[in-house]
Parts: structure tokens; C-alpha cells; sequence
């Protein structure tokens, strides 16, 4: 009886310091050019207590150009030229009117390159309980006046079967996956059908006459 006491109370403390913190979305890409430096996004950390907790990240990079300079904003500090395996202690907030961020930043220094970012977010005090989050960037080399277009009406989507803008029609495009990996490129016809594409969130990038039109799609 003693030894299964002992078993329920562990039990009911990993639950609660799992509930310490909790993420909606752990996977963000980034998809840029080079003179769209530097490249910044952020991931939400939701605190689940009700007061101020200390937690740690740790970094670890995946194809990241060496020309890269990584930082890294948690909101309590600010880390520049974040290195693979360095790591930092920072705060989760409480009463906060808005989620806490953290923020990645990447000066490209002209340097195109897909790689990604990951953080392992824990209790230092427990580091069995973790969180991985993503950012993939997808960076290519900019022309003299590449703009990313704002115009969420070149692509409509029908399931698995997609239509296109006429003005787009046999210009390049570019699919990746959430990871940042290369799924498509080919040119674009009046339609096309993509049963074949992993399920989950991808990216449509498409030649545009001085930039490129993207846009995130749900399959």
C-alpha cells in the first residue's frame, strides 16, 4: 500500500508540472529573401499557474548557414548570436494582458540557405518535462527588386485541387513543407490536383513579375 502511495503522488506531481505551461502552435516557417533581413517570427507560451515560473531553453540548429546570426527574445531576455547548444533561463510570466512570445530573429547577411531553429523548452528543475518548438526558414537569394506580394486571391483552393490567378499562369512555383523541406516546383497551369502532398499545413510560393506571392495552406 505504501509503495503505491508513493507511485500515485509521483504520478499527480509529473501531471502537475506538465501543467506548468503549454503551447497552441510548436512549428513555424519562415519564408523570406535575402534583403529581408533580419527574418523575426514568434511562438506563444501559455502559462498554466498562477505565478511567475522559471523555465530554460536550449537551442539546437539544423542546417543553419554558418553566415547566420541567430537571436532569441523570451520576453525577459534578449540572446544575440544564439549558438547550437547554448541555453538560457528566463521567466514564464502571469496577468500578462497578451500570450508571452519568443521571438526568433535571423540576420541572413546575404546568405540564402533552408535550415531550421529548434528550442527545447523545460523546467530546469525537471527537464523530463519538454517542449520542442520549430522555426524553418526557407531564405533565397533576392533580386534587385524581389517584393513579397500581398494578394491572398492568386490561389483558391478546392480540397486537393487548386486554381490560379490567370496572371500566373506558367510562372514558377515552389511548395514546402512546414519543415522546410522542397515538395514541389514546376510551373502552373489553370489547375492542378496535389493528392500526392503530405497532409498538414504547406507553403504556395509563386513567381511573381518583380517578387513572390505565398500563401499557407491547410490539406
Amino acid at each position: 500500500m505504501k509503495k503505491q502511495i508513493i507511485a500515485l503522488f509521483i504520478l499527480i506531481s509529473n501531471l502537475s508540472i506538465g501543467q506548468v505551461f503549454h503551447f497552441v502552435d510548436t512549428t513555424t516557417t519562415l519564408i523570406k529573401s535575402t534583403d529581408q533581413s533580419p527574418a523575426h517570427w514568434y511562438i506563444e507560451i501559455f502559462n498554466d499557474a498562477a505565478v511567475d515560473t522559471n523555465l530554460r531553453w536550449k537551442a539546437s540548429f539544423s542546417n543553419i548557414p554558418s553566415a547566420w546570426q541567430i537571436d532569441f527574445d523570451d520576453q525577459t531576455n534578449y540572446s544575440t548570436d544564439v549558438q547550437h547548444g547554448d541555453s538560457s533561463d528566463f521567466v514564464l510570466q502571469t496577468g500578462l494582458s497578451f500570450p508571452q512570445k519568443l521571438i526568433i530573429g535571423a540576420i541572413l547577411n546575404n546568405t540564402p540557405g533552408v535550415g531550421s531553429v529548434y528550442f527545447d523548452i523545460y523546467d530546469p528543475y525537471n527537464s523530463s518535462v519538454t517542449h520542442r518548438i520549430e522555426f524553418h526558414f526557407v531564405v533565397t537569394q533576392a533580386t534587385a527588386s524581389l517584393i513579397e506580394v500581398k494578394n491572398e486571391d492568386w490561389l483558391k483552393q478546392n480540397g486537393n485541387l487548386f486554381s490560379f490567378d490567370e496572371k500566373y499562369i506558367g510562372r514558377n512555383l515552389r511548395i514546402y513543407s512546414s519543415a522546410g523541406q522542397l515538395l514541389f516546383h514546376d510551373k502552373i497551369e489553370p489547375t492542378m490536383h496535389f493528392s500526392d502532398l503530405p497532409k498538414g499545413v504547406v507553403y504556395f510560393v509563386a513567381e511573381e513579375e518583380n517578387g513572390y506571392a505565398s500563401k499557407k495552406i491547410m490539406l
